[in-house]
């Protein structure tokens, strides 16, 4: 994976299928991924090397995502939410960090929809859960990473592009 100036690129090798993917973009790192693009490449050739799309899934656990959604609610307010994440997570809430996460939230939420598209055994020590929701307004979306800890408190919270594979 490579990037410059606003080119990207990707080279894929699986030595085990016979096969490499040469992915080359002129856009930049933040609005492309030619990793995934090479991958989802594969997979036209390979079926076995298709990536997981991320499509909504039954929410068995609604509280996280309430829980999600009340945090959405201050982040647009303004309200500091550092007392309610983990004390690393709290490190990287600057105020600087804080009002461009509002800013950027402002656009989605309130009246954007939260549907859950992918939950995973969070890390040893962490979240029992980690989801990942697509936050959807309009035309603009985005993918929202979610964990709460059994102390009650959020030490996973990132925000990323939306894209529609892994």
């Amino acid at each position: 994976m490579g990037a410059w100036q606003g080119f990207t690129c990707d080279i894929s090798r699986y030595p085990d299928d016979s096969l490499t993917v040469v992915v080359l973009t002129n856009l930049g790192a933040g609005y492309s991924n030619p990793g995934v693009i090479a991958h989802v490449v594969a997979g036209l050739v390979d079926p076995a090397l298709t990536l997981a799309k991320l499509e909504t899934i039954a929410d068995n656990q609604p509280e996280l995502a309430g829980r999600l959604q009340k945090l959405l609610d201050e982040i647009v307010a303004g309200t500091d939410i550092r007392f309610e994440t983990s004390p690393q997570l709290a490190a990287l809430i600057t105020p600087d960090a804080a009002q461009r996460l509002q800013q950027r939230m402002a656009k989605l939420w309130p009246g954007g929809t939260l549907t859950l598209v992918k939950r995973v055994n969070g890390p040893e020590g962490g979240p029992q859960w980690v989801s990942t929701y697509r936050l959807n307004k309009g035309g603009d979306a985005l993918l929202v990473l979610f964990g709460v800890g059994a102390d009650g408190k959020i030490p996973i919270l990132g925000l990323s592009p939306n894209r529609e594979y892994e």
